[in-house]
């Protein structure tokens, strides 16, 4: 979820569903809002009729960074590992 806002900020809860793979609009913008009350995601609420627009906040960006390095230190030691095997 996080890594969705994070790769289109602004995006609407529609869209963020589809980015994540989640099938159930309703718990995606329940998991939203809990990540908001949480301090990772600012909500910009829409104009009447108009998508709801979701950003990072300085603190989501943190985790996203983090998970982003944590990630790449993995693919790195998993090819290592790989290559050790032949």
């Amino acid at each position: 979820m996080i890594q969705a806002v994070a790769s289109e900020p602004g995006a609407s809860n529609r869209r963020i569903a589809q980015l994540a793979e989640i099938k159930d609009e309703g718990q995606t913008s329940k998991l939203l809002h809990r990540l908001a009350r949480q301090g990772y995601l600012r909500k910009k609420a829409g104009a009447a009729g108009k998508p709801n627009a979701w950003y990072l906040t300085a603190q989501g960006r943190r985790l996203e960074d983090a998970a982003a390095r944590r990630l790449a230190e993995a693919d790195l030691k998993g090819g290592a590992r790989s290559r050790r095997r032949r």
